[in-house]
């Protein structure tokens, strides 16, 4: 797996993520080779959003060098023990290898409290997994062999899958994890969150960040500019450019990325606000504006659904939120593309009634079905359980 800004934005969010975690959690460590990342980040998701607490190196791709503090997290007495995905891959990996051998170390130490739980992630027997992972290799010559793929490497695997009482086989329908969990709470319970009402449901999200004690929530996108030069493709392909924009089914526009500032989280909906101006509309249009907003920003049905309303902001709802909600506005949300430009008035309401604000949310006297033109920017209300839904299932 090459990594990438997509692989780690689709990573799984660990125990030590969460907004109730202790030093003090007891966790499961998870080895896993990193070809398998797509099932492995499957299956982390629903564990972790079955208040799992674990944890597993997020920074490590193919060919990386093992990290010591991989090692520290496997040796911390906090640690309870290693869910290993067996395949393989993981057979020849030697980050793997190493991690087998300290749950060796700390098995052979007396610890009574850290236990090994191998995943078989293509659904076979040991010796069948070691078989597959030799014809792997059946085009190297012995010296290549023995230099990639030691035999001591899998003489320790053998010796410590085997001597494993507990062994899954992995299902699609995911009821390996369902007895993985039961095994786990059997275990040991202090490796689960106590109270799930507690967890602070957003922050499961792959999509969402906090910043200086600011939540945000990436969703969507707005066309912003005209396609042209490097961006010009064919119709129907996408393109993305540093990460930062792409060009949507062949509309001409590049189409900047949309994150979004959370105002308020009750965990079970969440109302955000678009961190910039995206567009700009005047009074007499405001009424249709939103209707085909949502359509233009979020092309994926599923998410799509999870989007209750859109409209304008409650202006007194922004007011604890001026440090990162200016009073002039930028009018262009893809900046690394053209010159910024500010635009001083914005639509919002306050008490229910729909205003254009200026400098530091003073109101304006306007006639909504007038032609004065305001920034938009647009306040939608989504629905946690419907995204989490989305994002794990």
């Amino acid at each position: 797996m090459e990594e990438n800004l997509q692989d780690k934005n689709r990573q799984p969010l660990c125990f030590s993520d969460r907004k109730t975690w202790k030093k003090t959690d007891r966790y499961m460590f998870i080895s896993y080779a990193h070809k398998d990342a797509d099932t492995v980040y499957a299956d982390l998701s629903v564990l972790y959003n079955n208040c799992l607490n674990y944890w597993y190196d997020k920074k490590l791709s193919v060919g990386d060098e093992w990290d010591k503090t991989v090692e520290d997290m496997i040796r911390n007495p906090q640690c309870a023990g290693i869910i290993l995905y067996f395949s393989a891959d993981m057979v020849k990996s030697a980050a793997c290898e190493k991690e087998l051998r300290i749950y060796r170390e700390i098995e052979d130490s007396g610890r009574k409290d850290f236990k090994l739980f191998p995943v078989s992630v293509n659904s076979s027997t040991v010796n069948a997994t070691v078989r597959d992972a030799y014809i792997s290799c059946a085009d190297m010559t012995a010296q290549q062999l023995d230099a990639a793929f030691p035999a001591e490497r899998v003489e320790n695997v053998l010796k410590n899958i085997k001597s494993s009482v507990f062994y899954l086989n992995r299902t699609d329908n995911g009821f390996h994890l369902t007895k993985l969990i039961e095994e786990l709470k059997n275990y040991d319970e202090n490796l689960f969150c106590s109270d799930d009402v507690a967890l602070d449901k957003l922050s499961r999200l792959p999509i969402a960040s906090k910043e200086n004690g600011i939540s945000f929530i990436r969703l969507g996108s707005f066309p912003q500019q005209k396609a042209s030069g490097e961006f010009v493709i064919q119709d129907g392909v996408k393109q993305t450019a540093e990460g930062l924009a792409t060009i949507k089914n062949g509309n001409g526009f590049i189409h900047g990325p949309l994150r979004w500032i959370i105002l308020k989280n009750d965990n079970t909906r969440a109302v955000a606000i678009a961190e910039h101006v995206l567009d700009k509309c005047n009074g007499a249009d405001l009424q249709g504006y939103f209707e085909s907003f949502i359509k233009n920003a979020v092309d994926d049905d599923d998410i799509r659904s999870c989007i209750e309303e859109a409209g304008l902001p409650d202006i007194e709802s922004l007011k604890e939120f001026d440090n990162v909600i200016t009073a002039n506005v930028e009018t262009d949300y893809c900046k690394s593309y053209r010159k910024s430009s500010f635009w001083p008035m914005f639509w919002g309401k306050l008490d229910g009634k729909v205003t254009a604000y200026f400098k530091k949310y003073s109101p304006m006297t306007v006639n909504v079905g007038s032609n004065v033109m305001c920034g938009i920017r647009p306040c939608i209300t989504i629905n946690i359980d419907k995204l989490l839904e989305k994002y794990t299932r």
